[in-house]
């Protein structure tokens, strides 16, 4: 499971959160880390807190957050490239007002997409002479970000010049609450990449009363123009070294038994009964249509914009959606599924499956074994099935589904780590609450005894049958104040 710090002057000791030797605050993450509700990638960062929870400032309010740092490592995508990385944001709701990368020497922010934008839009920083900074790896530099009214200024301070990027905001996000977040959200994880990220943060400074500090150390912290130009959208650079893009093995439309090598294969498949001989290596298959997966294939991605279906094999298989409303079915094996874009359906079946609905209303399904099910961005439902499962919805009104008291009892409870009371919801309507009596009783609130649904020492309990256990225990982790409304009884 993943930590949340919020007393940090006493804290030390983490390989993903420690004081340099330089003095810097270093943060750390692994591609293969555990994730936070809604996310998708590892982190470690700050998050801006008011007595100790996340701050809510108004665009009439505004802010400004300025932080001296430098990238120290990046993970490798399997291509062999540099991953990229975020090191900062603005958040805002379920959206991000600022997304501050870093990519290849780039740095670059998007401003992202919410219910009146429809697409994220892409900006770069300029100079006075209209170019673009090159930051290599372990080299400090100063940004800042700047909210005043619908004003947004962005600035950055490297190899001795100024570049700024200024937008007006737009419309969406006058209802939102904001708070700063800066350090290293990884934009990649096992699936795609290997290895680190790292950063290191010599000082960092927010404040809400107009004033721009100067930091501490990290150079000084750019002056923002009185009069900023509006830069046209752009897309990121794509910088040198070039990326020799391996062989891909296709079907070319029609239906193939294709072949691949002893080396990491990508295979094209366009037609439901073409047939792939993998071979050695990690293999990958990314398919327009339905396809199940052959033995050998490591690897599916989903493509295209139909609704398809992915299926899995028997060993660890990892699956990937398209932006479509997909089905996907690991089948046995630990498996990795992940929806992504779209209304998808995803089921786990055995084994101790990952699964991640991504973005849209998902229904995951865990089955057998210890599953970890992540809803995502979305109203999503989560139904986990036997064995301990670990139950995290993400961003939106989230169902948490219990049909069974053999899916979370005690020995083998299940997990939720983020249920927003009041939002989310428990549903146990399927289950017979008193099995003394005929028909499907529903459980009663409080009290003791069969039927009855209580919560003691963070578990949500419940008798069925009079003996005087507990055959429904759901943990709720640290949720506190669950009322009879959070459930469907």
């Amino acid at each position: 499971r993943y930590t949340e710090v919020k007393v940090l002057d006493t804290y030390s000791g983490s390989e993903w959160f420690h004081t340099g030797s330089d003095g810097a605050m270093v943060l750390r993450a692994p591609v293969e880390g555990v994730t936070t509700g809604g996310a998708r990638y590892a982190r470690s960062e700050l998050r801006e807190l008011t007595d100790g929870a996340n701050a809510a400032w108004t665009l009439d309010k505004g802010g400004y957050l300025t932080v001296a740092m430098q990238v120290d490592e990046l993970p490798t995508k399997l291509d062999g490239t540099p991953a990229k990385i975020v090191i900062g944001q603005i958040h805002g709701g379920d959206h991000q007002l600022v997304r501050l990368y870093y990519e290849k020497g780039s740095i670059y922010w998007v401003n992202g997409r919410n219910e009146a934008q429809a697409v994220d839009a892409v900006y770069q920083f300029r100079d006075s002479a209209g170019n673009t900074p090159k930051v290599d790896l372990n080299e400090s530099f100063t940004y800042s970000m700047e909210v005043k009214g619908h004003s947004l200024t962005l600035s950055l301070l490297a190899d001795g010049k100024t570049y700024t990027s200024s937008i007006t905001i737009g419309p969406g996000w006058d209802d939102n609450l904001f708070y700063f977040k800066a350090g290293l959200y990884l934009g990649t994880n096992e699936a795609t990449s290997t290895g680190d990220g790292q950063v290191s943060i010599f000082g960092l400074d927010v404040t809400h009363d107009g004033s721009r500090p100067v930091l501490d150390s990290g150079g000084t912290t750019p002056t923002i123009p009185t009069v900023p130009t509006i830069p046209t959208p752009v897309t990121p650079p794509v910088l040198t070294p070039p990326v020799i893009a391996p062989t891909i093995i296709s079907d070319l439309g029609v239906v193939a038994t294709l072949a691949g090598t002893s080396g990491a294969d990508i295979f094209s498949v366009s037609q439901k009964a073409t047939v792939v001989n993998a071979g050695a290596g990690i293999d990958t298959v990314n398919s327009s249509v339905s396809w199940v997966m052959s033995s050998g294939v490591e690897k599916l991605v989903l493509t295209g914009t139909a609704a398809t279906c992915g299926t899995g094999t028997a060993a660890n298989d990892t699956i990937l959606g398209s932006e479509a409303a997909n089905i996907v079915k690991g089948n046995s094996g630990d498996d990795r599924l992940e929806g992504k874009g779209g209304a998808d359906t995803i089921k786990g079946g055995s084994g101790a499956d990952h699964i991640d609905g991504g973005t849209a209303n998902d229904l995951l399904f865990g089955d057998s074994g210890a599953d970890k099910l992540l809803g995502g961005v979305g109203n999503d439902r989560l139904t986990g099935g036997s064995d301990a499962d670990v139950l995290t919805g993400g961003e939106g009104a989230d169902v948490f589904i219990f049909t069974s008291v053999s899916q979370s009892r005690a020995g083998t409870a299940d997990l939720i780590t983020d249920f927003a009371s009041g939002t989310d919801k428990i549903d146990l309507s399927a289950i017979d609450a008193n099995t003394q009596l005929l028909g499907n009783q529903t459980f009663i609130w409080g009290g003791a005894g069969a039927g009855h649904l209580s919560v003691r020492d963070g578990h949500l309990i419940a008798d069925v049958n009079g003996d005087g256990r507990m055959d429904v225990d759901i943990d709720l982790g640290s949720i506190f104040g669950l009322t009879s409304a959070d459930v469907l009884l």
